[in-house]
């Protein structure tokens, strides 16, 4: 018999534990997504949180939901993370019973060019007003090196601020441009309200050293650590190894499982710390993609994730090398 979070003020704590496996990963993502706190303050475009009674809570663990979500992930399937984030989001949109999801990824065009796209335009049933929704997933590190500083992607092109700065001057104020209006009217509707969500983790500097970028975080945002080869192997080599029995690692090269907390059965293979400390001193001499690696402890027949590293190449934010993108 499977057994579900009893309410969605536990997802999080329930996704770190093995009962967690009775749901496929994307079903464990689904349910991240609607946990997950942002990684922003909450602020005036911000989304009401969704809210699932434990019949639907129950339902978005069944194996029928399962086999209705892979079949919705596949329609849209992409290498593209943010896709598979959006698809994610849509399928809540449409469990949720307040909201109606009217249209996704809209395109608006000008003269044969396309000058924007709607991500969502969701019906809030309850208040009776149509919503432009922007969402995005991201994985940021906190680079010190810069006055201020800076929250940086894996690929540092990438930066908090100037995302911010995108959505607020830019796809925020979509439902005002005159194609995108006419577009709106052809459809018969009008735009009460515009909002956006930011998902993912912040990565901290090992060092400790506290961020001074402006941008204004949730106090609960998910977070790890970031790295460079050697201060890791550094910190590996001086551990205390009678704390090693029942610990292990895993490189997660699959960026679906960059969502939800790792999880997987204790019968599958992980790597010990000598293992990552091979794979790491190999890597420490050369030029890699960044990567993220998570540690695990073994409970109740599962692994399950403790914490979370990103570990970047020496020339990380200089590099010019492109990360993968997201």
């Amino acid at each position: 018999m499977t057994t579900c979070p009893p309410s969605s003020s536990n997802l999080l704590s329930w996704l770190r534990s093995a009962e967690a496996l009775q749901c496929t990963q994307d079903q464990r993502n689904l349910l991240w997504v609607a946990a997950s706190p942002p990684l922003l303050a909450p602020h005036a475009e911000t989304p009401s949180d969704f809210t699932f009674s434990d019949t639907q809570l129950a339902y978005l663990c069944s194996d029928p939901a399962g086999r209705c979500l892979h079949q919705q992930l596949q329609k849209n399937r992409s290498h593209f993370l943010g896709t598979y984030y959006e698809s994610l989001w849509s399928f809540l949109i449409q469990a949720c019973s307040d909201l109606d999801l009217v249209a996704q990824n809209l395109q608006v065009n000008h003269d044969g060019k396309t000058v924007g796209e709607f991500d969502f335009l969701v019906q809030d049933k309850r208040r009776r007003r149509l919503l432009h929704q922007e969402v995005a997933i991201k994985f940021y590190l906190y680079d010190p090196s810069t006055q201020p500083g800076r929250w940086r992607g894996p690929n540092a092109r990438d930066r908090l601020d100037l995302k911010l700065a995108k959505l607020r001057d830019q796809q925020l104020n979509l439902s005002q441009n005159p194609s995108a209006l006419h577009t709106l009217r052809e459809m018969q509707l009008t735009v009460f309200a515009t909002q956006f969500q930011i998902q993912g983790y912040l990565f901290y500097p090992h060092t400790g050293t506290p961020p001074q970028d402006e941008s204004p975080l949730h106090p609960d945002h998910q977070r790890g650590l970031w790295y460079y080869p050697a201060p890791l192997i550094a910190h590996l080599e001086q551990r205390d190894k009678r704390h090693d029995e029942g610990i292990g690692w895993q490189i997660l090269h699959d960026k679906r499982q960059w969502l939800a907390p790792f999880l997987q059965t204790a019968s599958k293979a992980v790597m010990n710390t000598e293992d990552l400390l091979a794979y790491l001193r190999v890597e420490a001499r050369g030029t890699f993609r960044p990567a993220l690696i998570v540690k695990v402890a073994e409970q109740k027949g599962a692994w399950v994730e403790q914490e979370r590293l990103f570990l970047v190449p020496g020339s990380w934010p200089l590099t010019t090398k492109p990360a993968p993108t997201l």
